[in-house]
Parts: C-alpha cells; structure tokens; sequence
C-alpha cells in the first residue's frame, strides 16, 4: 500500500468519526428533560452498583450488605458517614456537617400494611411531635417476586426544610423501614443517590 493511500484511508478514518461524534451529539440534544433525568439516574445507578460515585464533588465508595439480621440487602455508603448503630433492630448514619442521615428499622408488625395506612401512622407521628409533613411524589420498585413503596415528603424545622425519602414493605412478622433524609438544598445530590441505593435493594 502506497504512502498516499495509507493518508486516504486516515482521512476517511478521521471523516467516519467526526461523523459519529456530530450524530452522538445531535442525538443527545435529541432527549427531553425527562429522558436526561432518566439516563443521569441509569448512570447513578449503575455506578453505585459497581462500588463507586463521583459526584457534585463526592467521591463514594458503596459496599452491598446484609442489614438487620439479612432482612435486606443493599448497597451501604462507606468512609463518608459515622455508624451509629447496626443491629438486627437498626442500622443508622449520620453526617451532621451536612444533616444528612440513614435509618433503617426493622419493627414487628403483625397485621398487613399498605401505602395508605402506612402513610397516616407517618403522619400521626409527625404530628405528636409538632412537625408537619408536606406529602412530594409515591413510587414503587419492582422486584422478581415483591415490591418496595417509597414515599418522599419534606418537614419544616427551625434549621430550614428536611427532605426525607422513606421506603418500607413487610416481611414475615416484621415490617423494614428505611428513611433517609437531607436539606432541601442538597436534593439534587442525595435524592438521586439515595434513589439508586432503593432500585437496588434485595429482599
């Protein structure tokens, strides 16, 4: 092959991928809000479950997890925030600089629960305790043979609005309950990676 055939098949190369890399971007204009959303929260997903996210600034590492004597399994956040508690009633953490925090509890429960029920004894609560709670958006993630409901509402407090993002579903006698929850100002950070941490939960 002549020298000037080698350049030929390089400019021909070169051509192919500008072409490609015009069509990648004119088809990532392409997606509305909502399909932008969707991916970003695919690509979250599919880092938290490969162990690790750098995002916003945050580098996370995330190790998967057998919690509340293998109640639940799910990717727990790791190096980032103070263990409080991991028993077979309670996994809790908590970083205070940034008010953000993780519970997860295991309570007995006998009867059958479902979202609305589960929504007044929330409210209920909030209420004994002076806080109101203004009610954002229910959801569902499926799973092979179960589904886990997650609720997200935020609470008014004298350090600005809380956003909380419950998740809960019941197993044998015992009823799992998780709530994580952040400042307002930060739910374009935590949500999206507390959202991730829910889709992959095993029970």
């Amino acid at each position: 092959m002549s020298i000037d055939e080698k350049i030929a098949q390089l400019e021909m190369a070169k051509k192919v991928l500008e072409k490609e890399k015009r069509e990648a971007a004119l088809k990532k204009e392409d997606l509305t809000d909502g399909e932008h959303q969707l991916e970003e929260q695919r690509q979250i997903k599919e880092a938290i479950e490969n162990g690790y996210l750098e995002m916003y600034g945050k580098k996370l590492k995330f190790s998967r997890r057998k919690l509340l004597g293998e109640n639940i399994e799910m990717p727990v956040i790791e190096d980032y925030f103070k263990l409080i508690a991991d028993t077979e009633e309670n996994f809790i953490q908590s970083q205070e600089e940034e008010g953000v925090s993780v519970m997860i509890n295991a309570l007995p429960s006998d009867g059958p629960m479902n979202s609305k029920d589960f929504k007044k004894g929330m409210e209920d609560n909030f209420k004994t305790m002076g806080l109101y709670v203004e009610w954002v958006r229910e959801d569902e993630v499926k799973l092979k043979n179960n589904s886990i409901k997650y609720f997200t509402f935020t609470t008014p407090t004298a350090l600005g609005t809380v956003y909380n993002m419950i998740f809960f579903y019941k197993k044998k006698n015992k009823i799992i309950v998780g709530n994580f929850n952040f400042p307002n100002k930060d739910i374009s950070i935590w949500e999206k990676i507390f959202t991730g941490m829910i889709e992959l939960i095993s029970i």
